[in-house]
């Protein structure tokens, strides 16, 4: 009895954030100067266009996780988790795969910012953003020194050897950037 309503439960889980995660297709906001489109852009909301062709293009960077959460979109609008295309994504060119339709939603790690609502710097676009369904955060790892002159953002004297590695084109870049 108890597996059958934990079952249900996790059901409704699913179901849950598959259908808030929806909110991140492709919905595009007005921009101040917009950037001229070789082909004419269908005006129909993303969930239209995705019900008529019948699969989720689905943007992502090879973790189960990401693969997992199209499956269950997937599953909302279709009643079939297998109507999905894949689409790897990169950080680097993720907002412009979905900028051009190349790619209906983002279930990548894709930091939320402000700035990508209103103007994504790589299209010049905004974006929607779903809830968030995962926090991550940065720190600095290895010797203790190197990592107070990180935290502290000393470049100098015993700082001197201090090398950060981050991934290109992340948030977490930027901000190292600074």
């Amino acid at each position: 009895r108890n597996s059958k309503i934990i079952g249900i439960v996790m059901c409704s889980m699913i179901v849950l954030l598959a259908t808030s995660l929806i909110t991140i297709i492709a919905i595009q906001l007005p921009t101040s100067s917009p950037t001229p489109s070789p082909t004419t852009l269908d005006s129909r909301p993303t969930l239209e266009i995705v019900q008529e062709r019948g699969e989720v293009r689905c943007g992502f960077d090879n973790e189960d996780y990401d693969k997992d959460l199209c499956r269950a979109i997937a599953a909302v609008i279709f009643g079939n988790p297998d109507k999905v295309e894949w689409i790897v994504v990169t950080p680097s060119n993720s907002f412009q795969q979905l900028e051009d339709t190349k790619v209906d939603l983002l279930s990548a790690s894709i930091t939320h910012t402000v700035e990508r609502e209103v103007m994504e710097k790589s299209t010049g676009a905004g974006f929607s953003f779903s809830s968030p369904y995962h926090y991550d955060g940065m720190a600095y790892l290895g010797n203790a020194t190197l990592v107070e002159c990180a935290q502290n953002q000393k470049r100098f004297g015993v700082c001197a050897s201090l090398f950060i590695c981050s991934l290109d084109s992340s948030t977490h870049h930027a901000f190292l950037e600074e």
